[in-house]
This record gives C-alpha cells, sequence and structure tokens, in this order.
C-alpha cells in the first residue's frame, strides 16, 4: 500500500471516528428529537427499533446505527467471533453505534436488529427520504 493510500486511509477512519462520536453525543443528550435538527428515522416495521438515523451537521450529512442487541441465535447465525470482537460493547451480542458521513459511504447501507437482517438501502434513496419535506420523517422496514 502507497504512503498516499495510507493517508488517505487515516483520513477516511479519522473522519468516521468524528462522525461516530457526534452521533453518540447528539444521542446522549437526545438532541436527535429536536425540531431544529434535521433528520430522518428507519426503523423495523415489526418492534419499531430504530435501525439508522439520519441527519445534517456542519460538516455534513451523518449516517448513524444505534446500538442494538441481537439474539443469541441470530448472532451465531449471522456474524462471526473476530467480528463480535471488534464491534461489540460486550464481545457477543450488544453492538456498538457507529456512524459514516454519507460522503464516506459506497452506493448502499446496511441496517440489523432482530427482525430486519442485514436489509440493504440505497444511499441515494435514503437522501432522497431526507430530502423531502414528509412527515412523519421516517420510514419502516419490514
Amino acid at each position: 500500500m502507497s504512503d498516499a493510500s495510507r493517508s488517505d486511509l487515516r483520513a477516511l477512519r479519522a473522519r468516521g471516528a468524528l462522525a461516530t462520536q457526534c452521533y453518540v453525543i447528539l444521542r446522549q443528550e437526545r438532541r436527535l428529537e429536536e425540531r431544529g435538527l434535521r433528520t430522518w428515522t428507519y426503523r423495523c416495521a415489526a418492534q419499531r427499533c430504530a435501525l439508522l438515523h439520519v441527519f445534517l451537521t456542519p460538516h455534513g450529512v451523518i449516517l448513524g446505527i444505534p446500538p442494538y442487541k441481537l439474539s443469541p441465535d441470530q448472532t451465531n447465525r449471522t456474524t462471526s467471533v473476530a467480528g463480535r470482537q471488534k464491534r461489540t460493547t460486550d464481545g457477543e451480542r450488544h453492538w456498538a453505534p457507529r456512524a459514516s458521513f454519507v460522503d464516506d459511504v459506497g452506493d448502499h447501507t446496511s441496517v440489523t436488529c432482530d427482525h430486519v437482517t442485514a436489509r440493504a438501502l440505497a444511499i441515494a434513496d435514503v437522501m432522497d427520504e431526507f430530502a423531502s419535506d414528509a412527515h412523519p420523517r421516517e420510514t419502516l422496514i419490514s
């Protein structure tokens, strides 16, 4: 890997860390529900689990995936031990929140809960919904 590629990768990771930090703080302070903050939420239709928050910051649009837990069966069927060690808070089934700037994501992102398994969402569709004036500002996914 070239030095330029390493530098680009470090910058992308730093942007992801900034997006995640911003998302975690806004969630903890319950600012995602404020009227003045432009947001869009994706929820599972079965139990209304929050799957994805889309919101505008001065630095750009962020896609935030809230923390979630999977059933033991779902965890064992759909994840690896290495993945669980890296991305969960307990090494097993409590997945940590994460976020990215929309410009740093490819054409799709994926959402998951016990009722929705790795559902791909086209970023173009997500951004179209986010830009709309529809109310309520959410999409249910089954």
